[in-house]
């Protein structure tokens, strides 16, 4: 009994690795195909303005010591609630 079922697994394994090969083989050949490029007209216009690269202005960042900024009024930032 112990050897009908191991050779029934052998068989099996073998079918499943054999149908594994021929799907992959399958859409490795499905992707091979040629394809016609689609032609896209020029647009006339840009959408909007979209930024390239380049150089941007800086970003001044000023921070005050722990101390003086616990002193010091929000200005116009509302107050912070816990």
């Amino acid at each position: 009994m112990r050897g009908i079922a191991l050779s029934l697994a052998a068989v099996m394994s073998l079918g499943v690795a054999v149908a594994g090969g021929r799907a992959t083989a399958a859409d490795r050949a499905a992707h091979g195909r040629p394809v016609a490029t689609p032609k896209v007209p020029a647009a006339a216009v840009p959408a909007g303005r979209v930024w390239y690269g380049g150089r941007l202005a800086p970003i001044i960042v000023v921070a005050s010591p722990a101390e003086r900024a616990a002193t010091r009024q929000a200005g116009s930032c509302p107050p912070v609630r816990s």
